[in-house]
C-alpha cells in the first residue's frame, strides 16, 4: 500500500511539474520515476491516466472560457452600437414630427430611408439573448474550471503531505 501511495505521489508531482513548467522536450528525473512506477503498478498507471485526463479537461475548459468571454465582449459592443443607433433614429423621427422648420422638412422627406425601428429592436433583443446565453456558457465554463482546479489543489495537498 505504501508503495502504491509513493507511486501515486510521484505521478502527481510529475503531472504538477509538467503542468506548471509547461511542456518541455526533456524529461525530469521525477517524470522518469513516475513513468517507471506506472509501468510497475497498474493502479498507478490508472491514476496517471486520470490525472492526464483531468489536465486535458482543465485546458479544454480554460479555452472554452476564453472563447465565451470573447463572444460576450463582442455581443456587449454590438448591443451598445444598436442601442445608440436606435436612440439616434428615435430622436430623428420625433424631431421630424415636431415642427415645420427646414430640418423637419428634410427629415420628413427622408423618413422612409431611416432604418425601421422594429428591425433594430428585434436585432437588439437577439443580441441581448445571445449575450445572456454566452454569459451562462461562460459561468458554466468557470464552474468546470473551478472544479478541475479543486481536483488539482487536492492532488497538490497530497504531494505536500508526503515526506
Amino acid at each position: 500500500m505504501q508503495q502504491v501511495l509513493k507511486g501515486f505521489v510521484l505521478v502527481l508531482m510529475a503531472m504538477f511539474i509538467s503542468t506548471n513548467a509547461g511542456a518541455t522536450s526533456t524529461s525530469s528525473p521525477l517524470q522518469v520515476q513516475s513513468a517507471q512506477a506506472a509501468e510497475s503498478d497498474p493502479r498507478i498507471a490508472a491514476i496517471a491516466r486520470d490525472n492526464q485526463e483531468a489536465a486535458n479537461e482543465t485546458a479544454r475548459v480554460r479555452a472554452a472560457q476564453e472563447h465565451v468571454s470573447e463572444v460576450v465582449s463582442t455581443l456587449k459592443v454590438a448591443i451598445k452600437e444598436l442601442s445608440a443607433i436606435k436612440e439616434s433614429d428615435e430622436r430623428r423621427v420625433l424631431l421630424a414630427g415636431s415642427g415645420s422648420d427646414p430640418i423637419t422638412e428634410v427629415l420628413l422627406r427622408h423618413r422612409d430611408s431611416l432604418p425601421p425601428l422594429a428591425n433594430q429592436r428585434r436585432d437588439l433583443e437577439a443580441a441581448r439573448t445571445g449575450s445572456a446565453t454566452a454569459e451562462i456558457e461562460r459561468l458554466d465554463a468557470a464552474e468546470d474550471l473551478a472544479s478541475a482546479e479543486r481536483t488539482n489543489e487536492a492532488a497538490e495537498a497530497l504531494i505536500v503531505d508526503q515526506p
